[in-house]
């Protein structure tokens, strides 16, 4: 049976994960106050260089009772931070208010908190429990532990396939998973800041990555086209969201507020795709990325080790030939169905 503290810890997860604020390249937090384990305050992570999820809670208890009230706990899915960034240090306000008892589920891996945190508040008499549902904190910081890690951007493949293991044709676009799909993965690219692809896909299947089929923002397309081969008629270049087209031309076509060149990487070469992924997150602000095909881009970034994690879609369709789909040796996490699609979700 789940104790209180695991009880508070899933609320902070659950304000965290359903918080409309887009938060990045901050991670969202959740924040429970409780006194006698009767919650009084609680907050999310608003947008960036405004309050945290902390703050929000402590905010909200005073507006409620004038003061904290003595005996009340912070639970919290994220360490609290330690250090001036666009705001001031949780931990400071956490102090001041006289707020004796602090449970954390996982430590913050940015190095200017990293467990630096928790030690102040120890140091100022607070008690503070930490680890609690620990991995499933972490999984809630998966992409923000990658950022602050690697100094790159989260990356997710996603694809389907035939149920003889092909991803498509040569030279001709193949449907193959459902309408119901279609929206899930509509859904994902609303989650993501940038979507991946690379030129035979641009081509072949001439997609517009945009979420159409789901309320959200439109993510930042990425075309690697080395040699600027894709028609200038191709959805890519429609003008509606922001596009970066990466190529190795010796001139680079004039950009413009919506399409950018970019021709500064070595793309003969496979390992440039480390290169560019630093690129995105600390030039273009790319927190996270879905990587939407070929079959070679996507087996080049299993083979550099550069993925976090996959959603291949089993489809009853049979190709009998074509485009072999890519082999991710990964751990399965889980599957379900959607219709008759069969998704597979691993990670690295």
């Amino acid at each position: 049976m789940e104790n209180t503290k695991e009880s508070f810890i899933r609320r902070c997860f659950s304000l965290a994960k359903n918080n409309p604020i887009r938060t990045r390249p901050n991670p969202s937090v959740g924040a429970v106050l409780t006194c006698n384990d009767v919650i009084i305050a609680e907050g999310a992570t608003e947008a960036p260089g405004k309050r945290h999820a902390e703050i929000v809670a402590i905010d909200a208890a005073i507006a409620q009772f004038g003061k904290i009230p003595e005996e009340s706990t912070l639970y919290v899915s994220l360490e609290p931070c330690c250090h001036t960034g666009k705001t001031p240090p949780c931990t400071s306000a956490i102090i001041k208010h006289g707020i004796k008892h602090v449970c954390v589920s996982t430590l913050d891996p940015n190095p200017k908190v990293s467990g630096s945190g928790v030690a102040q508040l120890r140091q100022n008499g607070i008690i503070v429990d930490t680890n609690i549902l620990h991995d499933e904190g972490d999984q809630l910081i998966k992409v923000f532990h990658k950022n602050i890690t690697k100094q790159q951007p989260y990356v997710t493949i996603k694809y389907a396939q035939s149920y003889d293991n092909f991803i498509g044709k040569k030279e001709k676009r193949v449907f193959l998973s459902n309408d119901i799909s279609n929206i899930k993965t509509h859904k994902i690219r609303a989650e993501v800041d940038a979507i991946l692809v690379g030129t035979n896909t641009a081509i072949e299947d001439n997609p517009s990555l945009s979420t159409r089929n789901y309320p959200g923002e439109n993510a930042l397309r990425v075309v690697l086209d080395q040699n600027l081969k894709i028609p200038k008629s191709h959805n890519i270049f429609d003008g509606n969201q922001k596009t970066l087209i990466i190529h190795q031309a010796e001139i680079s076509p004039n950009s413009s507020a919506m399409l950018e060149y970019i021709n500064n990487f070595e793309m003969s070469k496979k390992d440039y795709l480390s290169d560019l992924l630093g690129y995105l997150y600390k030039e273009k602000k790319v927190c996270s990325i879905l990587l939407e095909g070929g079959a070679t881009l996507i087996n080049s970034f299993h083979e550099l080790q550069l993925w976090d994690e996959a959603f291949v879609i089993n489809t009853k369709h049979l190709l009998n030939t074509g485009i072999k789909a890519p082999k991710l040796n990964g751990i399965f996490v889980d599957s379900f169905w959607l219709m008759d699609d069969r998704w597979v979700h691993i990670k690295a």
